[in-house]
């Protein structure tokens, strides 16, 4: 049976690829569970409204003994208190499409409390199928920002059958006009603006992290499998490129 461990926010501190100190706030490696392997905040999924859970496959995992499902209408979420930092962080995962069908928006991610405070991560397929892009939304107290990495030609991005590193990174601590998010796949920064102003706390605060759906809405699954889901309390990932995980996320104290 696996352990699920919650310690505090001091927990020992990581060295990223990029060389940069993070704290993890929540690893989920979902090598026989959906839930966290680790976490500050609460550790256990819940399931997102009505749509199905997901199960954990054995087939094919980036990691470990297995990987989450999220085909076939399914998706789930995590409690976002404490396993969250709007401040400063990076939500990062391994993603593995299983279907690019045209004019499809398979979400990977999402944060959502209303218009004006939300997060959300999309892989987007062109109307005829034969590109697709990665959508970045955010918006914190009605202040929005979108990133697109630009259509690309399927067969090479984000190409189905394969596993994709994805990581999106934040900082919204700085002086006005130099708070900054940005776009990384497969170990290269696709997009990214240096130039924002936004808060750091929100208008109204989400209270969950929903994996494979936007927030419980019954509709543009992530079709893909996913592996090795971390949210950090730190920029993990810098500059042009870096060297993808060769690794299962460390769980603090393990």
């Amino acid at each position: 049976m696996m352990m699920c461990v919650q310690k505090s926010i001091w927990a020992a501190a990581m060295l990223s690829g990029a060389g940069v100190l993070a704290e993890p706030l929540l690893v989920s490696h979902f090598d026989s569970v959906t839930d966290a392997d680790y976490s500050v905040g609460n550790y256990v999924t819940v399931q997102a409204g009505a749509i199905q859970w997901p199960l954990v496959t054995s087939i094919d995992p980036k990691f470990g003994d297995g990987c989450l499902d999220l085909t076939g209408g399914t998706a789930l979420q995590y409690h976002l208190r404490d396993n969250f930092n709007l401040g400063k962080g990076t939500i990062e995962l391994w993603v593995n499409p299983q279907a690019a069908d045209a004019g499809s928006d398979n979400y990977l991610f999402s944060i959502i409390k209303n218009g004006a405070n939300r997060i959300y991560l999309r892989r987007s397929v062109s109307q005829d199928g034969s590109q697709q892009q990665l959508y970045l939304y955010l918006a914190v107290n009605g202040i929005s920002k979108t990133l697109v990495s630009g259509y690309q030609d399927v067969s090479r991005f984000l190409s189905v059958g394969s596993w994709h590193h994805i990581a999106m990174t934040w900082d919204l601590t700085k002086a006005a006009g130099a708070d900054e998010v940005s776009l990384y796949a497969d170990g290269e920064n696709l997009v990214a603006d240096r130039t924002l102003t936004f808060g750091e706390e929100w208008g109204e605060e989400p209270s969950r992290l929903s994996i494979g759906c936007y927030s419980a809405v019954a509709k543009s699954y992530a079709s893909a499998y996913i592996d090795e889901l971390r949210i950090s309390d730190d920029i993990v990932y810098e500059g042009s490129s870096y060297a993808v995980p060769s690794s299962p996320f460390e769980v603090p104290g393990n």
